[in-house]
């Protein structure tokens, strides 16, 4: 496994692209997705840098390590999914958005435009999370008895407007 260090651009047209780790070298590249691909990060680190930006109608699942993404970056993917360390700082619009036992870490405002899942994990930093009128929040729909912590100061909003549902089976909080 050698380390990903995007400084250019990187289209993926098809199928599915691992990274396991930038090797601390950061990447201020771009990487667009195509609707039916996914980016996949591994058990190492990734630093975006300043400049990066990940964008596109794909998937972006967080596997395991972290992602790290500050505020200048640039976040526009279809959906994320996080089983690892996401820090997502800035002001992001979102459109779907997946915790199954990770950590959704940063700052800044998550507004969320189509659909997000909580099915257990950590919401955690000075974010606030807000599911955004006609969008829907989903706690614990997969039925499994994960545990979901918000912690930080991290708030979790339900705007007017959208819907929320819980279960099929009690989930701490």
């Amino acid at each position: 496994v050698a380390p990903f260090d995007n400084d250019g651009t990187v289209e993926l047209r098809a199928g599915t692209l691992e990274l396991q780790t930038d090797g601390g070298l950061g990447s201020t590249g771009a990487i667009t997705l195509g609707a039916t691909t996914r980016l996949r990060t591994g058990t190492g680190a990734i630093t975006l840098g300043p400049a990066a930006s990940v964008t596109g109608p794909g998937t972006l699942d967080v596997i395991s390590g972290s992602l790290i993404v500050p505020a200048t970056a640039t976040w526009d993917v279809g959906v994320t999914n996080i089983w690892g360390t996401l820090t997502l700082d800035g002001e992001r619009t979102i459109g779907s958005l997946a915790l199954f036992g990770g950590a959704l870490t940063g700052s800044g405002t998550r507004t969320i435009t189509g659909s997000l899942a909580l099915y257990g994990g950590t919401l955690t930093g000075s974010a606030t999370t807000s599911v955004a009128a006609g969008a829907s929040l989903a706690l614990a729909p997969g039925g499994g008895p994960t545990r979901l912590t918000i912690a930080g100061g991290h708030a979790l909003r339900i705007e007017e407007g959208a819907s929320a549902t819980w279960g099929p089976t009690n989930t701490d909080i």
